[in-house]
């Protein structure tokens, strides 16, 4: 193994500045994608919901299921709620987006992981809500 003595891990490696600006894009474009397609299925179930109830497209539960009336109201509600929620969420997603920008790699890893578990438990939320409102 005297070739390994003249290796140069640092060659093959890239530069940790231009690591770093890439974790932060990358992280940026984590925090910000959830909220994004929040609102737009929010937009699509509120503006233009199925006509009727289909298994590939719109706001598909037991209970949106059971009649055209309950699949028109569970589109706009559920369209509703995801538009709210999603926006609100992409507005404080940008906001911790800036913010990360100041931190170090690993702050900005734990920060956005975060931030997704959050935007993860707020999306179940928003399910059982809406479960709930269709219930009644």
């Amino acid at each position: 193994f005297s070739f390994l003595k003249e290796f140069d891990m640092s060659a093959i490696l890239p530069e940790m500045s231009k690591f770093e600006s890439q974790l932060a894009w990358w992280m940026r474009i984590v925090l910000v994608i959830g909220p994004l397609v929040m609102v737009f299925l929010g937009a699509i179930y509120y503006w233009i919901p199925p006509d009727a109830a289909n298994k590939k497209l719109g706001y598909r539960s037991t209970w949106s299921m059971q009649s055209v009336e309950c699949w028109l109201y569970a589109q706009k509600f559920a369209g509703l709620v995801y538009l709210i929620l999603g926006g609100g969420m992409l507005a404080l997603m940008i906001v911790v987006a800036v913010l990360i920008s100041f931190m170090k790699p690993m702050g900005m890893a734990v920060i956005t992981v975060l931030c997704a578990l959050l935007q993860v438990a707020l999306v179940i939320c928003s399910h059982i809500f809406i479960e709930k409102k269709l219930n009644k």
